[in-house]
């Protein structure tokens, strides 16, 4: 049987009850919207062997091991205001890093805003994208994390930037199956999305900022239009980062870039 598959009595009540593994699909996203289109209920889950045409922020590809790695998608009806919704894809991030250490993996951190790092390089990432779909907001929250991908199943250009889970172990039984940890995910997701609906993100910023490589660090962030350096101090509640430029400048809320820790800080 597929290691993507759970028994229906194992998927929590909210997210996951209706789980649909593919072996091939373009995007886990895309295939969320689709089912969205025709009457798809909240919670619904897809997950994929291979997904072919995968995306990572702002239209970046996104690299699947066939048969090893997690693609993930699950769709959501929000019910959340725009400032909270927001802050979705670092909530998915805690889920996601709770879940990896709940199978003894330790020190999994956060790059601000959608990326999952351990020692120093890049194990998995969240995209969440909205769309109005008959007339309802719709969400699907991308998952994607490197599982039992060998460095050698990178392309040229991840080798030196990406990990998997089994390249951090020492032990190969000692890696989850990628059913039970995707099962992990969604049960915290759950969780943590509750928590959103009642009391906004605010209450999950100091779990956040623990897990946040660069707190307190100078880093640089580059956005659609500028490049902006200073000092990462803070995640606001609407899940921006919080960035002091100068004295004089006073503290900026960025909500959306790449951020990138200074080599030369000084």
């Amino acid at each position: 049987m597929n290691d993507l598959f759970i028994p229906f009595e194992k998927r929590p009540l909210r997210f996951g009850r209706i789980w649909t593994v593919l072996k091939e699909i373009d995007s886990t996203n895309a295939e969320v919207f689709r089912q969205a289109k025709q009457g798809g209920v909240e919670g619904l889950v897809v997950l994929a062997d291979h997904q072919i045409k995968g995306r990572g922020r702002d239209g970046r590809s996104w690299h699947q091991t066939q048969n090893a790695d997690i693609a993930m998608s699950v769709l959501i009806i929000p019910s959340l205001n725009s400032s909270v919704l927001a802050a979705l894809p670092l909530a998915a991030g805690m889920a996601c890093a709770k879940a990896i250490e709940s199978f003894g993996y330790q020190g999994i951190g956060l790059r601000w805003p959608n990326d999952l790092i351990l020692n120093g390089k890049k194990l998995g990432g969240i995209l969440c994208q909205s769309k109005t779909i008959q007339k309802r907001l719709v969400t699907a929250i991308g998952i994607g994390i490197n599982v039992r991908s060998k460095q050698e199943d990178f392309p040229a250009e991840l080798i030196d930037m990406a990990i998997s889970l089994a390249m951090a172990s020492r032990d190969v039984s000692s890696i989850p199956e990628r059913g039970e940890l995707a099962l992990e995910i969604l049960k915290n997701l759950e969780t943590l999305y509750g928590q959103l609906e009642k009391s906004g993100f605010e209450p999950l910023i100091p779990d956040y900022q623990d897990r946040w490589i660069h707190k307190n660090k100078r880093v640089e962030i580059k956005t659609m239009n500028e490049k902006i350096i200073g000092l990462a101090v803070g995640i606001s509640e609407n899940g921006g980062l919080l960035l002091d430029l100068n004295e004089d400048k006073g503290i900026r809320t960025i909500l959306t870039g790449d951020c990138t820790l200074l080599k030369n800080p000084e």
